[in-house]
């Protein structure tokens, strides 16, 4: 099964940043407009206390032991406000928020996986043109490796074509070096990168077994630093220079540490590059 947006969440927080925040659960379905919500034990919030719901940061401004419900201002931090269902975990003064760690994780599969990751993808939706020498690609990709012709009313696709090139636009084109005859398909095999994830549910990643652990690991090496910076920064107990700073230069001492790791394991489990079949174009 593919790994979920929770599950990379749940990874990084629990495994690399040692965050356990209290965890309760929604009793009723709420509406991105309410301002009112039931859970299993009031007991243990606070008024002030931050919580959050799936991507959600919310602050408690007044709690009610009879009904067990908080009444909280939504949408904190930079947060959007989202109807959610009764189940959905609350978590209690998290040291990191979770729409922190998914945008964190979101990074390192936008960013920091390819090339040494890759999907491999086929496109069949072009047919050509006289006079038309340039066709797009698929959206996410990064390489064209192969392109075949094939007649309309033929099943067979001819060998992978060599006078063509590939442009440097987003995303990139096959560009034709001769004049295509109208009503051919054009196949393209391509190499694309990998889907960010939407919401905690997703998993349309398609990020290859050997990946999986790695985008919890840079996430983690991203966060630390910044949270402790930001609690040196607030902190309101008088202590010396030396010892204030003291945490900040453990995390970050830590952090350098884990993408140290994320890099020797990305580096160790890079997939071997595909053959690409390009041809440039000869100056005579």
């Amino acid at each position: 099964m593919p790994k979920t947006g929770q599950e990379f969440v749940d990874e990084c927080r629990r495994v690399y940043l040692a965050d356990f925040p209290h965890r309760d659960f929604l009793v009723s379905d709420i509406t991105a407009a309410a301002t009112t919500l039931t859970i299993g034990r009031v007991a243990d919030f606070l008024v002030e206390d931050w919580i959050e719901a799936n991507l959600e940061v919310m602050y408690v401004t007044n709690k009610n032991s009879t009904d067990n419900t908080l009444t909280v201002k939504r949408a904190q931090l930079g947060s959007v406000a989202t109807a959610h269902s009764a189940g959905t975990p609350i978590l209690r003064r998290p040291i990191f928020y979770t729409m922190d760690i998914l945008e964190s994780i979101n990074s390192c599969i936008r960013e920091h996986l390819y090339p040494w990751f890759y999907q491999i993808a086929e496109d069949e939706t072009h047919t050509t043109e006289r006079n038309i020498f340039e066709y797009a690609a698929p959206l996410g990709t990064k390489r064209i490796l192969c392109v075949q012709l094939r007649d309309i009313n033929n099943i067979d696709w001819s060998r992978p074509l060599k006078s063509w090139t590939q442009t440097d636009t987003v995303p990139p084109k096959v560009r034709l070096l001769f004049n295509p005859l109208s009503g051919r398909k054009i196949r393209m095999r391509v190499v694309k990168g990998f889907v960010t994830l939407a919401t905690l549910g997703a998993d349309n990643h398609g990020l290859p077994d050997i990946a999986l652990s790695l985008p919890s690991l840079f996430a983690a090496a991203r966060l630390l630093p910044g949270r402790e910076i930001l609690r040196a920064r607030f902190d309101k107990v008088p202590t010396q220079l030396g010892e204030r700073s003291s945490p900040v230069q453990s995390s970050i001492r830590l952090s350098q540490q884990l993408y140290a790791l994320f890099m020797q394991q990305r580096e160790e489990s890079r997939m071997p590059w595909p053959t690409v079949h390009v041809r440039k174009r000869r100056v005579i």
